[in-house]
């Protein structure tokens, strides 16, 4: 029997096929990245709230200056259409497989689930819906970390996450 080399740091030299599984799901963070669930300090809404502006700094003025910048030269407003749908897959992206926007990740904090690991792809999915419904009710599911003993807003308790303290 041909034993199958298993550490990722060398190359696969087995004739056999990989057993390593890319199913979809929660994605683990790496052991210097795994949270501590077992006394989490949730983050409230002001902080999540000053992250949010470094967000619209970082990622939401430079997306609305470059899609201007397109429909203006090219006059195809189409294309921002593409400009805003590719910030929204970055969004998804950075919360689901990095652990948070580049805001939260500057504000030293991470979205999580349950067992302290980054939520994926398609949990972060259903967090940025949540975020849709959260501004159609008049931002309420965005005042409800304010009130909530793990400080979670609509858009968390969709997506069973939560945002700590690194």
């Amino acid at each position: 029997m041909e034993e199958i080399n298993t550490n990722p740091d060398m190359a696969n030299t087995s004739q056999e096929p990989s057993t390593n599984s890319s199913a979809p799901g929660p994605v683990t963070a790496t052991p210097g990245d795994s949270i501590d669930m077992t006394n989490p300090q949730y983050q409230g809404f002001w902080i999540r709230f000053v992250a949010a502006l470094l967000d619209g700094l970082i990622v939401s003025l430079p997306v609305g200056i470059i899609q201007s910048g397109l429909v203006w030269a090219t006059g195809i407003d189409s294309l921002g259409y593409l400009i805003s749908l590719a910030m929204v897959i970055f969004i998804i992206y950075m919360e689901g497989i990095q652990g948070g926007t580049p805001g939260k990740l500057i504000m030293g904090m991470r979205i999580v689930n349950e067992q302290g690991q980054y939520i994926g792809i398609p949990s972060a999915i259903l967090r940025y819906i949540g975020k849709i419904l959260s501004a159609l009710i008049l931002l309420i599911g965005y005042f409800m970390i304010g009130w909530d003993p793990k400080k979670q807003g609509l858009h968390d308790k969709i997506a069973k996450s939560y945002v700590v303290k690194k």
